[in-house]
């Protein structure tokens, strides 16, 4: 597997990933 450090795509998706997880929860706790 290759780490984020060579793969700078992967660390912007991991972000956003990480945006999308408060906004399922935030989604979640409406539901």
């Amino acid at each position: 597997m290759e780490s984020g450090r060579t793969n700078p795509t992967v660390k912007t998706l991991l972000r956003i990933a990480e945006g999308l997880d408060i906004d399922f929860l935030d989604l979640f706790k409406t539901f």
